[in-house]
């Protein structure tokens, strides 16, 4: 029996991080709530602080920063205690990290992303190295640092052909600088090796800068809107809909500006009700 449930609980638990992994949090969800279940008849401590780590994540994907840091916390709380577990520990306080900018709590993030990468680097983590220096140059982005948060980003984008999120703000930043030659290369590539969710940043993100009609930009904003509200994202329907409104009101389309303030705002709503609030 207690075999059986094990093999049960890797299997969800598997597919769980899979889906999460490729932007598919309707799935996700799915086999996080069947690992979850399945957890409660399996007794090793680590496999419950790993599954806290998972779950961390996932809260962090889809906009709900403060539980994620609840488990990231649990999960960190247990790796901290025993001795071999510095790697996750670091792993924990990258998760700590990214979602206290997604709170914007930028000195937290700081010296949490700082700890995690000074780990790595003591344990020749090389990979986890290059993740934490993507964060860094998120947090500096998301305190409009451009200049600052490119250097991080170049830093950590070795994979010049698929690493599409670092694309996708190595764009974001340079059009930031008005520097839009450099940022079309990049959104260029980010279309091409980006998941369905990266697409509709890279679209949105494309056409906002654009000087394509506001009804392209329109229905471009609506398509994106219309994928988040699928899987769960409201923090980029909130997001995207106050940009987009933002843009329609300063080119005097008030009525229109209204519709997608109204939109942001019930996005936020949702969020609140979450407790997952920006």
């Amino acid at each position: 029996m207690k075999k059986d449930v094990f093999l049960q609980y890797y299997y969800h638990f598997f597919k769980f991080i899979y889906a999460m992994e490729t932007g598919n949090y309707n799935d996700a969800k799915e086999h996080h709530d069947y690992a979850d279940e399945l957890l409660k008849d399996i007794s090793d401590v680590y496999e419950k602080a790993e599954f806290h780590y998972r779950t961390a994540l996932y809260y962090y994907y889809i906009d709900q920063p403060i539980l994620s840091i609840r488990y990231a916390t649990k999960a960190k709380d247990f790796f901290s205690k025993n001795v071999g577990y510095e790697v996750k520990t670091a792993a924990c306080e990258n998760v700590l990290g990214i979602s206290c900018i997604a709170l914007k709590q930028f000195e937290a993030a700081e010296e949490y992303l700082l700890a995690a990468i000074n780990t790595f680097k003591k344990q020749s983590e090389e990979d986890s190295v290059l993740k934490v220096k993507y964060n860094l140059g998120l947090l500096y982005a998301d305190q409009n640092l451009s200049e600052l948060a490119i250097r991080y980003l170049l830093d950590a984008f070795e994979d010049e052909e698929h690493d599409y999120k670092t694309m996708f703000l190595l764009a974001r930043e340079h059009l930031k600088l008005g520097k839009s030659e450099i940022a079309k290369t990049y959104i260029e590539k980010g279309l091409k090796a980006s998941t369905k969710e990266y697409y509709y940043h890279f679209s949105i993100l494309q056409n906002m800068y654009s000087e394509h009609s506001l009804e392209k930009v329109e229905s471009v904003v609506n398509e994106g809107v219309s994928y988040f509200k699928q899987q769960s994202l409201w923090g980029y329907v909130q997001e995207y809909a106050e940009a987009l409104a933002v843009k329609l009101y300063n080119e005097k389309e008030e009525m229109k500006s209204n519709q997608y303030f109204y939109m942001s705002y019930e996005a936020k709503k949702i969020l609140e009700e979450k407790g997952a609030l920006k």
